[in-house]
């Protein structure tokens, strides 16, 4: 899990390049909403067509790439 001191940092970044927008809530001020902004909106409808822009570039049959989803997430986990 990320703390305060790693996730604020990225936020501001994030935020300054105009991808999000942070406010306060208004029933509790400790809690901040993270939103979209249309440009983060945008950004984010061509992050989802990467995986499949990489699958139609590597020719393995269906098994062969749930099998290769499954290496990769157990060498994310260590």
């Amino acid at each position: 899990m990320l703390d305060t001191g790693t996730v604020t940092p990225m936020l501001k970044n994030t935020e300054k390049q105009g991808l999000i927008k942070r406010t306060r809530s208004e029933e509790d001020e400790r809690v901040v909403v993270i939103s979209l902004t249309d440009e983060g909106k945008a950004l984010y409808k061509k992050a989802r067509q990467i995986p499949e822009k990489i699958g139609s570039c590597v020719k393995l049959d269906k098994s062969e790439a749930v099998a290769l989803y499954k290496i990769l997430y157990k060498l994310l986990e260590e």
